[in-house]
């Protein structure tokens, strides 16, 4: 079920009331059991393939840490991620791969069909085989201990708040979670409803909404003006960043109520001065573990090249992660871009540092901003088309901007629309904006009257309710 469904509204506290009834030792239990049928509503065929990996690298992990042997421990943990990951690729890259290298045979004149899977893609299944691979190499380098109950391990990989999307869990963080006794505390429980409260107007009130223009922008069948192809590819980057964060913001608030606490997944990107920076601040719980799992083994591995290890470790991390949201070439391309853009910002960093030094600092500070937002732009274009072509097509249609080109007219007749896309982009930011001036998330509010407080309270549900589509539009992140 959505997480923006009735049916999750009416979950989730149901769960929510029984978990504390419960004594804290049948709690957990509990929780394994509703996110078992959490998956079951979603995906009854496919929950097997999730047993098969949870068990093997749940006794490989804990056969890896018991032997002394080494060639043993090594081999525990190939088996442990080579299960996980072949089952990946299968269900995900299989037809792609085979596909690409039929069209490529093709062209060379060799020609043959490919034998393609007809079969759907497991839902959640790239979110929750990067968790059971970090957790084996967890184990293997001895940063987490093997977790000796497979009920705890399994619920550590299915805790339904993060399993179709993420965050991504380190093991260090969310398994020592589950084996503490949890009590009732009402700030981390408001604190929770919050949260998910302001995931539901960041998908309902500007995702939702940005999506009727964004698909307008993207439908190949209608010819578009420039000014109006800028507009909705700016109102693509907003889309994915609402939908996405506020999947986060759920997941998280969700967690919460149950006295876990999730990686928090966004921490205003767009105010990031360069690439490093905004990859540390969206999506990074899979930034971590890219740089944990990826980037700083090949680093490592390529140290006697240099720089050109560094580089090279860059590309091939950014190109795995492109091809890690989905099997295809604009997700591949869209990784390769933000790869070239991390090593031409690393090479050229000791003359960003003389530039930064030229310049006033407000006009260096604002000036960076500005071109790493436009870098994701770009590259976001890329990752939303269907083709490499039709991004491409978009993009041209940049340079066809006039002045005659700007006015109502410009989205058909969803003037009212537009206006509220806009407005509630304005309040996402001020808010974010707002709450960077405290430390503790969504508290920022706190200091104000009781009366104002229940007052704007009352005002945002009437707003998420008047304003919101209640349509169930799938999670953006939810297809990876």
């Amino acid at each position: 079920m959505a997480f923006n469904s009735i049916q999750y509204l009416l979950f989730l506290p149901a769960i929510f009331i029984l978990y504390y009834l419960l004594p804290s030792k049948y709690r957990w239990k509990l929780l394994l059991a509703a996110s078992v049928c959490f998956y079951l509503l979603l995906s009854i065929k496919f929950i097997i393939l999730l047993a098969i990996a949870i068990t093997v690298n749940f006794f490989c992990a804990i056969k890896s840490e018991n032997t002394t042997d080494s060639s043993k421990k090594s081999m525990y943990l190939h088996i442990a991620i080579w299960s996980s990951a072949l089952i990946l690729c299968i269900f995900k890259y299989y037809n792609f791969f085979v596909d690409s290298a039929a069209q490529l045979a093709n062209s060379m004149g060799a020609h043959f069909s490919p034998i393609l899977l007809n079969v759907a893609i497991p839902i959640g299944i790239s979110f929750y085989t990067f968790q059971i691979i970090g957790y084996s190499l967890d184990v293997y380098y001895g940063v987490s201990k093997a977790e000796k109950n497979i009920g705890i391990f399994s619920l550590y990989i299915v805790f339904f708040p993060k399993l179709l999307a993420g965050p991504i869990e380190q093991s260090q963080n969310l398994l020592p979670q589950l084996h503490k006794k949890q009590e009732f505390n009402y700030d981390r429980i408001t604190s929770g409803i919050k949260l998910i409260a302001w995931g539901l107007f960041k998908k309902v009130c500007i995702a939702d909404r940005l999506t009727f223009f964004v698909d307008m922008t993207f439908d190949s069948s209608i010819e578009h003006t420039g000014f109006q192809s800028i507009i909705g590819c700016y109102f693509l980057v907003f889309m994915i960043y609402a939908d996405f964060s506020g999947y986060s913001d759920i997941a998280v608030g969700s967690a919460r109520l149950f006295g876990f606490e999730l990686i928090k997944n966004f921490n205003r990107p767009f105010t990031s001065q360069n690439l490093t920076a905004f990859w540390k601040r969206w999506h990074i719980s899979l930034y971590a573990w890219f740089n944990e799992y990826v980037y700083n083994p090949l680093a490592f591995n390529f140290r006697n090249w240099k720089l050109w290890g560094i580089v090279s470790a860059i590309l091939i991390t950014l190109t795995l992660s492109g091809l890690w949201h989905g099997a295809a070439w604009t997700f591949i391309l869209y990784g390769i871009l933000h790869g070239f853009g991390l090593t031409t910002e690393y090479l050229l960093t000791p003359f960003r540092t003389k530039l930064k030094q030229k310049l006033p600092a407000i006009f260096y500070k604002y000036l960076s901003i500005l071109i790493t937002f436009h870098f994701f732009y770009f590259t976001v274009i890329v990752f939303h088309a269907n083709t490499v072509h039709d991004a491409f097509t978009i993009i041209k249609s940049f340079l066809q901007v006039s002045p005659t080109q700007i006015g109502w007219y410009l989205f058909g007749d969803n003037k009212i629309e537009f206006i509220l896309a806009i407005s509630f982009i304005l309040i996402l930011f001020t808010m974010e904006f707002w709450q960077s001036k405290t430390d503790t998330y969504l508290s920022f509010h706190l200091k104000l009257p009781i009366a104002v407080r229940w007052s704007a309270y009352a005002l945002f549900v009437l707003t998420v309710v008047y304003f919101g589509y209640f349509k169930t539009n799938e999670f953006v992140y939810a297809q990876f």
